[in-house]
């Protein structure tokens, strides 16, 4: 006699054992997979939704912080994870390697100008931000980044420009057209999210 049936979970596998793996990855169809295979799926994980993932990911990337120096993937994580925990030090150098490593790495540099303006370093980050703008101008999110900072640099009319720009990418963006009526009252403060 055979049992064909599909059992959600198998009656081998007790209760308890699930509840203990709960929040932790286990590679099933890799069993080669590395540490930093395993990192870097927490990590995406995460961003798929899952926060509960966040620590197993932030402590697996730090504990191989010298093994992924030339990790371009590795150190973007590594760095967006210690700026979500306000390690702005550590953040801005992970992001730093990236760019020595990849120049025109869009999450580094998006996340390094932000982290930039956070700081006050408002025409490092423009001069960061910009760059990846001019590349991909398509993009609302670092758009509105770079609007912002300009905006709070004092400079409404390149502020407009960005985000008048992006709408010819995608007129129909409600939140930017937000921004740039925001952008009317712009004079150096900074402009509401």
């Amino acid at each position: 006699m055979t049992d064909h049936r599909i059992l959600r979970v198998p009656e081998s596998l007790r209760l308890e054992t699930l509840e203990d793996k709960k929040g932790v990855l286990t590679p099933i169809f890799s069993p080669n997979a590395t540490k930093r295979d395993l990192a870097m799926a927490n990590y995406k994980a995460m961003l798929e939704g899952n926060q509960s993932l966040e620590p197993a990911a932030w402590e697996q990337l730090a504990q191989l912080r010298d093994t992924i120096n030339n990790d371009p993937e590795a150190l973007d994580a590594l760095g967006v994870l210690n700026a979500e925990r306000r390690d702005s030090k550590l953040a801005e150098q992970a992001f730093r390697r990236v760019l020595e490593l990849v120049p025109d790495d869009l999450t580094a540099l998006s996340n390094l100008g932000t982290l930039l303006a956070q700081h006050g370093r408002l025409k490092e980050a423009i001069s960061t931000l910009q760059p990846a703008f001019d590349r991909n101008p398509d993009i609302s999110g670092l758009a509105m980044n770079l609007a912002r900072v300009e905006c709070a640099a004092g400079d409404a009319a390149a502020a407009r420009h960005v985000l008048e720009t992006t709408l010819i990418y995608s007129p129909n963006l409600q939140n930017v057209r937000r921004l740039l009526v925001q952008m009317s009252s712009c004079n150096g403060e900074d402009i509401k999210r």
